[in-house]
């Protein structure tokens, strides 16, 4: 048996939150200790209603209700999602230029 590391129960946390949806935050908390961040966040979206949710961890919920309630709509790179019908895993640099989402 070699080393397992660090990522190998994250990723097992991936495959088991995919089944158990209620486990993303645990899976959160483990991403954003790996990658020395406070906070981690997933967001589900769908391009053809428009509607999506945020899970977040370590931080206010409040924040991801404000989000939600106002600083979603003026979001660039969801406007661009939609516009282009885009749908899958990407990056943002795949959808908007760095520097046009920098100056949003």
């Amino acid at each position: 048996m070699g080393d397992t590391g660090p990522s190998e129960p994250i990723l097992d946390g991936i495959y088991d939150a995919a089944v158990d949806g209620n486990r993303w935050p645990v899976v959160l908390g483990r991403l954003a200790a790996h990658f020395g961040s406070g906070s981690a966040h997933l967001s589900f979206e769908n391009v053809e209603s428009t509607r999506g949710k945020m899970i977040s961890f370590g931080v206010d919920p409040g924040f991801t209700a404000r989000y939600g309630g106002y600083y979603v709509t003026r979001n660039v790179l969801w406007h661009e999602c939609v516009r282009r019908r885009l749908s899958g895993v990407m990056c943002d640099r795949q959808v908007i230029p760095k520097e046009t989402l920098r100056k949003s």
